[in-house]
């Protein structure tokens, strides 16, 4: 049965993860290592830092660029595209919003003269909405760690919830600034 490297019978993953270490390794460490070396006896895995093939290494050091490996579990698929996704789309309503608040306090500071509707529709229209996708911002972020356990529903809906308050906000922004 033909497998992807680091990849074991039964859809397990092994990965190898290269560390900048200062001074000696601890000593402790050493079982950990020999399991390293030996796992790599058999099986191609890149260096994570150079992409050198380590089957057959006999340290816990790339020979290529001298950094220490390490052998760790990880996801087999980190599951995190979608959350990237909703994050950029979050991110462009959230930055359009703070970009027009900087517009707002530049204009203020040459004493421009504005009209009460003028303020009002700043106010609605710049830093109302900086707070609130600012705020969903920051929750949004903090859910990294859960939305990979949500359903793929869930996370889809999520997803297209960020990218549509970005465009609401992109079209409320413009009728209200004319």
């Amino acid at each position: 049965m033909e497998h992807q490297a680091g990849e074991h019978e039964g859809g397990e993953a092994a990965a190898v993860t290269g560390a900048a270490m200062a001074g000696a390794e601890d000593q402790t460490d050493a079982p950990r290592r020999a399991l390293l070396v030996r796992y790599l006896a058999s099986h191609d895995q890149p260096c994570p830092n150079c992409r050198y093939n380590l089957r057959g290494l006999t340290a816990a050091r790339c020979p290529e660029c001298n950094l220490a490996l390490q052998l760790r579990v990880s996801l087999v698929h980190p599951g995190l595209v979608l959350w990237l996704t909703g994050l950029i789309g979050l991110s462009l309503g959230t930055g359009l919003a703070v970009m027009m608040n900087v517009f707002m306090v530049l204009r203020m500071m040459e004493r421009s003269p504005m009209t009460r509707q003028q303020e009002s529709q700043w106010l609605w229209a710049v830093l109302l909405p900086a707070l609130v996708l600012g705020g969903l911002l920051t929750a949004y972020v903090r859910s990294r760690v859960h939305f990979r356990s949500w359903h793929r529903a869930t996370q889809r809906t999520v997803v297209g919830t960020c990218w549509m308050l970005s465009v609401a906000y992109l079209i409320f922004f413009s009728m209200v600034i004319e």
